[in-house]
């Protein structure tokens, strides 16, 4: 299992569920497989990532996803980065009833629109920012 999972791993074959062991690194089911649907669900959720050489600068990554923050000048975020949520918000301003996959940054003194890295076209953008804890 990748170390990003957050939470429980759901494992069906053909729809019944396999135990997968909280913490678990694999899964192993033993069969013989004839047309079978195997469904594997990995819980994701929001991170900071530090760079090993600023812990003060983090990186933000949603399940495998890289967040890239659509700027075009050094920005510092206020906060606290092991608590990520508190740093940015899901993005439904276009569709309330559908989440695009992008994210905004909450509680700043300018607003700051977070994208999938692979989603970034031809936008200036920043992957590492500074974070100042919020007094």
């Amino acid at each position: 299992m990748p170390e990003r999972v957050s939470g429980p791993v759901t494992l069906t074959v053909n729809g019944r569920r396999h135990e997968v062991p909280d913490g678990a690194r694999s899964a192993t089911v033993r069969r013989t497989w004839h047309e079978d649907t195997v469904r594997l669900e990995l819980p994701r959720a929001l991170r900071a990532i530090p760079l090993p050489d600023r812990p003060e600068a983090v990186a933000f990554r949603y399940g495998p996803e890289v967040l890239a923050g659509l700027c075009d000048e050094g920005r510092r975020l206020v906060g606290d980065p092991a608590r990520p949520e508190t740093l940015l918000a899901p993005d439904e301003e276009r569709d309330p009833f559908a989440w695009r996959g992008s994210w905004r940054a909450r509680g700043q003194d300018r607003g700051l629109r977070f994208v999938p890295l692979h989603e970034v076209e031809e936008e200036s953008y920043a992957v590492y920012f500074p974070v100042t804890p919020r007094r």
